[in-house]
C-alpha cells in the first residue's frame, strides 16, 4: 500500500496549481497520506484536502495537541524528549513521517532547510521524494544521495550548513557522509 508524506517549507502558504493535480490523482487512487501539523505548507496541503473531504489522511505531532488539522483526521502523537518547541522536537515528528511512509512530496521554498531535511531522511530510507520546486515552479525527483546533494546546491549556504548539520545529527555515520 502506498503512503504519502505530504510536507513543505512554512513559508509556503498556498498549494500551487502542479501540486493540486498531484494531489488530485492521490485522492483519485485512494491513496493513505500522512501529514505533519506545521503552519505553512501541511497546513495548506491539510486545507486542500479537506476542502475536497478526503478522509484517507493522518496528521501527525508532538506535543499535547496538533497544531493544526484542518480536516479533524486521526492524530498520532510522536513522543520525544527534545525540548518543546525547538527545530529537534518537531525533527521527532518528521522521522515518524518518513519511517511511516513509502513515498514522499515535499513543497520547497528553495531556502527551507527542514524540508530538504525531510527529503534526506527519505532518501536514507531507500524511499523517493519528489520535491516541488515553488520558486522555478517545477518537481524533482530525489532519489539518491547525489540527487539530494544537487537539489541541496541550489539552495542559499545557510540552508546547506544546516541541512548537513541535522543530518549528521540524525543519520548514521555512513549514511551522513554521502550528504
Amino acid at each position: 500500500m502506498t503512503i504519502v508524506f505530504l510536507g513543505g517549507s512554512r513559508h509556503v502558504k498556498t498549494v500551487h496549481e502542479m501540486v493540486l493535480a498531484r494531489l488530485e490523482r492521490m485522492v483519485l487512487q485512494q491513496l493513505r497520506i500522512v501529514v505533519g501539523d506545521a503552519p505553512g505548507a501541511d497546513s495548506a496541503l491539510q486545507a486542500t484536502l479537506a476542502a475536497r473531504r478526503y478522509q484517507h489522511v493522518e496528521v501527525f505531532f508532538t506535543g499535547k495537541s496538533p497544531r493544526n488539522n484542518v480536516g479533524a483526521w486521526p492524530t498520532r502523537v510522536v513522543r520525544t524528549t527534545e525540548r518543546p518547541g525547538t527545530a529537534a522536537f518537531h525533527s521527532a515528528k518528521d522521522r515518524a513521517l518518513a519511517q511511516m511512509s513509502t513515498v514522499g512530496l515535499m513543497v520547497w521554498d528553495g531556502k527551507s532547510a527542514g524540508t530538504v531535511a525531510n527529503a534526506g531522511r527519505l532518501v536514507s530510507l531507500g524511499k523517493v521524494c519528489v520535491v516541488f520546486l515553488q520558486p522555478e515552479e517545477r518537481f524533482v525527483e530525489v532519489r539518491t544521495p547525489a540527487d539530494l546533494e544537487d537539489l541541496v546546491a541550489q539552495s542559499p549556504a545557510e540552508t546547506q550548513l544546516e541541512f548537513r548539520r541535522r543530518m549528521r545529527a540524525e543519520l548514521p555515520a555512513e549514511t551522513a557522509a554521502l550528504l
